[in-house]
């Protein structure tokens, strides 16, 4: 069995190191696309279970408060993340959940990508990509789970169930798209005589 899949999936070596650590920023990419409005549909799969008793189980089962701070926020390289340092509103915490979910569901997408390799590769590079594909996202999906029923409590808008509605947030943030758009035409339409006699004049040094 072991020489078939060696002769179908001859994928061993650094090429698997290449392609699994790919999947990790195919991943990244493709939740990077997704607006609010996608990620808000997404929420209810992600929110928080009785099961995991307000994210304590994280803390008795991997003592998560001792490791969790040595782990690099997305944040720190990740434009789309919306900045720590920010006054608490309900917009902000509102937009921190939804961007876990984005977080979340990268690591899982991750992951998903990691066992479509591991399938496709020899036995031999197995415990690579299972060691790989653990540290690199198990970790921080423990830290979305643990992190967001804090915010959820803090979400004045979340229902019995813990659904939370999002509506304002995509209002509020539409506005402040076209807004930004409106104040965009109006710098370029001011700027536009400006260019205009730039122009004219790199035409002019040219024609000399």
């Amino acid at each position: 069995m072991y020489t078939l899949v060696d002769t179908i999936f001859p994928m061993r070596g650094w090429p698997i190191a290449l392609i699994i650590v790919l999947t990790q920023f195919i991943a990244s990419n493709i939740v990077n696309i997704m607006g609010y409005r996608f990620l808000s549909k997404l929420y209810p799969i992600y929110k928080t279970r009785k099961l995991e008793k307000d994210g304590k189980i994280y803390q008795t089962i991997f003592h998560i408060k001792g490791w969790k701070e040595l782990i690099p926020s997305i944040s720190s390289f990740n434009k789309k993340s919306i900045d720590k340092k920010r006054r608490i509103t309900e917009e902000y915490v509102e937009q921190y959940l939804l961007e876990g979910v984005r977080a979340e569901l990268c690591h899982d997408l991750a992951v998903f990508f990691a066992l479509i390799v591991l399938f496709l590769s020899v036995p031999s590079s197995w415990f690579f990509i299972i060691a790989y594909t653990i540290l690199l996202n198990v970790p921080c999906i423990v830290i979305q789970r643990y992190n967001r029923p804090r915010f959820q409590r803090l979400c004045r808008s979340r229902d019995a169930k813990g659904d939370i509605d999002f509506t304002p947030l995509l209002i509020s943030m539409k506005k402040q798209k076209a807004k930004d758009e409106k104040e965009g035409e109006l710098t370029d339409a001011k700027n536009a005589p400006a260019q205009l006699e730039k122009e004219k004049s790199e035409i002019q040094e040219e024609g000399k």
